[in-house]
């Protein structure tokens, strides 16, 4: 008989995370259970993301031995149990690698990197499997649409076989929003829960969820702020939300044309601290985990080519000095701590060893690492404070 111990690891926003360990043979798992953010879709996509990666690129993956995509069963939630990858996370150790590793890491990703780029397709979507086991792609899952009642919003959610329809959708679910007098009430409450509990004794009694047809209302969380810039009241909700329902008419001057093969690659924009992991003796990458929330999107969208780990967190003087040398411990004893200095010039020259290793590979769709004035992605059209004119760049300048 089986003989399994459970370890919590960690959480996220949505996620739980734990250890499952057979005691009786030795082996480990991972088991995640989820929140219904966007059921069915996230996790099934998810599924199928990692198989796809483990079918056509040599990109170490976990494998997923079972899942439930619907939260009607025993646990209440939807939850995956996958194989538990060894070695550690790089940013538990980080500040024990040395730049020499640090430039092999960053080597190692750029062929990730140029494997993922070579998949190419003519859609804005995820991946799901159908009834027979082929992968074909769907609906994307994108975070924007999660959360609060978006997902209760009729608008068209993919797959998109067009720049049009995909921008579209962002602006209809704000527009969606911008008409729901829930959300209204968020903002009118604030962020404060002492305000809120205050808005409700003395304006709705004591059943605020049920005034003028509200039939639930989250008084604990609130999405939009009540902002206050320049020391006057201004509501972040209503003037973001004013601003979104000015790019309708814009967004409709997009081409409708179609996407030509190879347009669109999966892209994984994640690629971060927590979610490389490395052998903690030779600091060798030996996987890549979190394949949530990826879906394909054309290269001119990427709002960067770099992966977050080489995140440099500020600018970069252009010439600055190399710090001096520090000694690293590979028994795992103390060592000082990189200064600001450090990380700086070790994200640098991984970011230029990333460049250099992919004019080597030479994808096919690379485009130039020359440093250059990105357009502006179309999700910051409608979720950022950007003004109409700098969208108007965007779709002119396609």
């Amino acid at each position: 008989m089986e003989q399994l111990e459970v370890k919590f690891l960690s959480e996220g926003e949505w996620n739980r995370v734990y250890l499952v360990t057979d005691t009786s043979e030795g082996r480990e798992f991972v088991f995640r259970a989820s929140l219904p953010v966007y059921p069915w879709y996230k996790t099934r996509a998810e599924v199928a993301t990692t198989q796809f990666i483990r079918d056509n690129t040599t990109i170490p993956v976990p494998k997923v031995y079972a899942f439930d995509s619907s939260a009607d069963n025993a646990l209440g939630f939807e939850w995956i149990l996958m194989e538990k990858l060894p070695d550690t996370q790089y940013g538990s150790i980080a500040k024990y690698i040395t730049m020499e590793e640090n430039l092999a890491i960053a080597r190692t990703i750029a062929v990730w990197m140029d494997h993922l780029s070579r998949l190419t397709f003519d859609t804005i979507g995820s991946f799901y499997s159908d009834q027979s086991g082929n992968l074909e792609l769907g609906r994307p899952v994108i975070q924007y649409f999660m959360g609060d009642w978006r997902q209760e919003y009729h608008f068209e959610r993919g797959p998109f076989d067009n720049l049009y329809s995909y921008i579209r959708s962002f602006v209809d679910c704000a527009g969606a929003e911008l008409f729901d007098r829930r959300q209204h009430l968020h903002a009118m409450l604030g962020e404060s829960s002492d305000g809120i509990r205050a808005a409700e004794r003395s304006s709705f009694g004591s059943s605020p969820s049920r005034v003028k047809g509200v039939s639930s209302v989250d008084f604990e969380t609130t999405r939009y702020r009540l902002a206050v810039p320049d020391g006057r009241s201004h509501n972040d909700f209503t003037s973001r939300l004013r601003r979104r329902s000015r790019l309708s008419d814009l967004v409709d001057t997009i081409s409708l044309k179609p996407f030509d093969q190879g347009t669109t690659i999966l892209y994984h924009w994640d690629i971060s601290e927590n979610n490389v992991l490395v052998d903690p003796v030779s600091r060798v990458p030996t996987g890549l985990i979190d394949w949530e929330q990826l879906y394909t999107i054309p290269l001119n969208l990427i709002r960067s080519r770099y992966p977050s780990i080489m995140a440099r967190n500020g600018d970069f003087p252009d010439r600055m000095e190399p710090p001096p040398p520090r000694e690293t411990d590979r028994g795992g004893r103390d060592v000082p701590e990189k200064s600001n200095d450090d990380y700086f010039w070790e994200k640098q020259l991984m970011r230029e060893e990333f460049d250099r290793r992919l004019r080597e590979l030479h994808p096919p769709n690379l485009r130039s690492v020359k440093t250059a004035r990105m357009r502006l992605d179309a999700i910051e059209i409608c979720t950022s404070t950007t003004s109409v004119e700098n969208a108007c760049s965007f779709t002119t300048s396609r």
